[in-house]
Parts: structure tokens; sequence; C-alpha cells
């Protein structure tokens, strides 16, 4: 029922005789619909997330469950090469001497005296050399003639840039003009 429209005075009075006012509701439906589309959004990613990380989560278990059944077949191969191993164990003295016999042979003297020689700065040379094996590989005992004191940091340097190792100074004495320097060092293998 519509609401009569009474004038009296010149006052504009309407009167709504319906048994249930019209209220403006449509700011309330516009927020009730944005809150609505939301938490469906949210649903989704919700259950988009798990279900992703569900499967993340599956493929890890089975990239776990592969590793594991490797790890088990390398075990069982590191066994199988171990009794292989032990057949051969009483030739292990003499190949060890082989092998010595072919590492004092496959030293190369020529690639291990062009190092020493960069190494050296200008005016100084070599007076003495001892060399000796270790495990580590091959030890030397040098003796050499610097121009100059300050030539030996130089050299140091040298050394370990051209791959030599345990630089030990010795003895350091000065005669004829020249510095002579004994030391000592090790190289496993020159390039």
């Amino acid at each position: 029922m519509e609401g009569k429209d009474f004038r009296m005075n010149n006052w504009n009075i309407l009167l709504n005789l319906a048994s249930q006012p019209s209220r403006n509701r449509r700011l309330y439906y516009l927020l009730f619909f944005f809150l609505l589309t939301m938490v469906a959004l949210a649903a989704f990613l919700l259950v988009y997330l798990n279900l992703k990380s569900y499967s993340d989560y599956q493929e890890l278990k089975k990239n776990s469950q592969a590793l594991l059944e490797k790890k088990a077949s390398l075990i069982e191969e590191n066994k199988q090469l171990s009794k292989e191993i032990e057949k051969y164990r009483p030739l292990g003295g003499l190949v060890e001497e082989v092998n010595a016999l072919i590492e004092k042979k496959s030293f190369s003297w020529l690639i291990f005296f062009d190092h020493l020689e960069k190494a050296l700065p200008g005016q100084s040379y070599l007076v003495s050399i001892s060399p000796s094996a270790t495990e580590a590989g091959r030890e030397f005992r040098v003796q050499v003639a610097l121009s100059r004191r300050e030539d030996l940091k130089e050299f140091l340097n040298n050394l370990q840039s051209a791959g030599f190792s345990n630089l030990k100074l010795l003895n350091e004495v000065f005669q004829n003009g020249y510095f002579y320097m004994e030391m000592s060092f090790s190289h496993a293998q020159p390039d």
C-alpha cells in the first residue's frame, strides 16, 4: 500500500501506510555479495593450495622411496665390491711397489725445473737441489742465491703460485754479494 500525500499549510507530508516500510538495502546487498565472493575465493584458494601441497607431498614420498631403494642397492653393491677386493688383498703390497716405481718414472723433471726457474726472481740462481720422495709427494731441499733480500718475498709468492707447498726457510747467509738461502718445500706433481 502506497503512502498518501497530504498538503497542509504548504507542507508536504507523506504518510506511508504500508505494513512494512521500504528501506534502501542496496548497500547491504552489495556488501553481502562482496563478502560472499571473498569467502568463496578464500575457500577455493584453500582447497587448491591443500590439493597442491598434498600432490607435492605424494611426489616427495615417492622420491624418498626411490632414494631408499637406490641406497639399499648401493649398499648391496658396496658389499659385493668389498668381497671382490678381499680376493685381491694379498697382491696389495706388490701393487703398491709397482705404483711407486711407476710414480718415480712418471715424475716430469722438465716441468718441475721450468716451474722452479719461473719462480726465481731476476739475477737469482739455483745453487743446489736435493729431492726426496714422501707419501704426500716429493719433497725438495734447495739452496738459492738471491741478489737482494727483498727478492725472498717475491720468490716465496712465485713458488706458492706455481703449486709448491709446505715452504720452510731453513737457513740464510750473506756472502759474496748474494743472500744464500736454504729452504725446503713439497710438490705433489707439477702440471
